[in-house]
């Protein structure tokens, strides 16, 4: 099973496409933010395409629990995201002239309710934060287009609770 969260309008072949917003006609409508209806280790891949940083901040870590609960080992995790400091950097230096573009990778393109940005997306804060979730992790930014990053990621390993989590980050362990 794959599943495509935050799908929107673009619904991917092959995946179960998850979006809150019903009028684009997901084949299940929900909210990732909460507990995903999938058994343990049942999924063998999740995609958030220019999904993260439509999410607050506080569903970051719950949301990366979740997928580790579902994934099974060694599935895989893709995400697509802005790069906060490159975007804001292209913005202020009105890089080819596209200043309102740039003003949109920032903060969303705002034509519905969920289409704002509320969380600054940071490849050097975020990997060490999938690491210590169970994941191996490698990123690629684009490019052409350097103002945003893939990552990859692959799960090592089960994370039983939040107590893990921290464990791992104070303790380093493996």
């Amino acid at each position: 099973m794959k599943l495509n969260l935050g799908c929107g309008h673009v619904k991917i072949e092959g995946f179960v496409n998850i979006d809150v917003n019903p009028d684009v006609k997901p084949d299940l409508v929900g909210d990732i933010t909460k507990s995903l209806p999938y058994a343990n280790d049942s999924v063998s891949e999740i995609w958030l395409i220019h999904v993260i940083e439509h999410i607050q901040k506080k569903y970051h870590i719950p949301l990366y629990m979740e997928m580790n609960r579902i994934l099974k080992k060694n599935g895989i995790i893709v995400m697509a995201y802005p790069e906060f400091v490159k975007c804001a950097m292209n913005y202020v230096t009105n890089k080819k002239g596209k200043r309102d573009f740039w003003e949109m990778t920032v903060y969303g393109r705002q034509n519905t309710p969920s289409d704002f940005h509320v969380s600054l997306m940071d490849s050097s804060l975020l990997v060490p934060q999938l690491i210590s979730m169970g994941f191996g992790v490698t990123t690629q930014p684009q490019e052409g287009d350097d103002y945003y990053t893939v990552l990859k990621g692959v799960k090592l390993r089960n994370v039983i609770s939040r107590d893990d989590v921290v464990r791992q980050e104070i303790f380093d362990f493996s």
